[in-house]
C-alpha cells in the first residue's frame, strides 16, 4: 500500500508538472509595433560638422591666397625668404595643422586672426614698399641710355636689394630705410650712376 501511495504521489506530481509545462509553452500572440529610429539629431550634427569644415577650408584658402599675393610683392633674396618663411608662411602651416586634426573652429579662428596680422604687419609692409622702390629704380637704370651695358651690370652688382629695418626701443620694426641709403659708406645715400 505504501508503494501504491508513493506511486500515486509521483503520478500526481508528474501530471502537475506536465500541466505547468504545457501552460508555459502556450503561445500568446502580441502585435509588434516597430519603433522608427530618429536620425535627425545625428544628421544635424553631421551637417554642422560639414559646415564648420567648409568654412574653415574656405578661410584657409583665403589666407593662402593673401600670403601668396604678399609673397609676390617681396624680394627673392635669401634673407627676405627666410624671414617670410618663419613669420608669414608659418601661419599657414599652423592653420593646416588644425585642419588636419579636424579642429575646424580653431583653424577658422586662427586663419581670421592671421589675416588681420598680415594686413597690419609693419615689417611686411615695409619690405613690400622698399622692394617696390628698388624695382622702380632698377627699371629706370635699365631704361637709361647714357649708361653702357657694362655700367648697368656693375650698378646691379653693387646695389642689390637689402632690407634695413628701423626699430624702436623694444626692437620692434617701425619702418625701413630707403634702399638708396644702403650701400654708401656709413649708410650715406648711394649715388646712382
Amino acid at each position: 500500500m505504501r508503494v501504491k501511495k508513493h506511486f500515486l504521489a509521483v503520478s500526481v506530481i508528474m501530471t502537475v508538472c506536465l500541466q505547468v509545462s504545457n501552460a508555459q509553452n502556450v503561445f500568446q500572440g502580441t502585435t509588434y509595433q516597430p519603433v522608427s529610429t530618429d536620425y535627425s539629431t545625428l544628421r544635424r550634427s553631421f551637417e554642422r560638422q560639414e559646415n564648420r569644415s567648409t568654412q574653415a577650408y574656405q578661410k584657409y584658402s583665403e589666407l593662402a591666397q593673401l600670403i601668396g599675393e604678399k609673397r609676390q610683392k617681396i624680394s627673392n633674396d635669401r634673407e627676405t625668404l627666410i624671414w617670410f618663411e618663419e613669420n608669414i608662411n608659418s601661419m599657414l602651416k599652423n592653420v593646416k595643422s588644425s585642419l588636419d586634426v579636424g579642429d575646424y573652429s580653431t583653424a577658422y579662428n586662427r586663419a581670421t586672426e592671421y589675416m588681420g596680422e598680415i594686413y597690419s604687419n609693419t615689417e611686411l609692409s615695409c619690405r613690400i614698399r622698399t622692394y617696390e622702390e628698388y624695382v622702380s629704380v632698377v627699371e629706370s637704370i635699365h631704361n637709361r641710355t647714357d649708361l653702357t651695358y657694362q655700367q648697368k651690370q656693375e650698378w646691379f652688382a653693387k646695389y642689390s636689394y637689402r632690407f634695413v629695418p628701423m626699430r624702436n626701443q623694444e626692437g620692434k620694426v617701425i619702418g625701413a630705410k630707403r634702399w638708396v641709403e644702403i650701400g654708401g659708406p656709413n649708410n650715406t645715400p648711394v649715388i646712382i650712376p
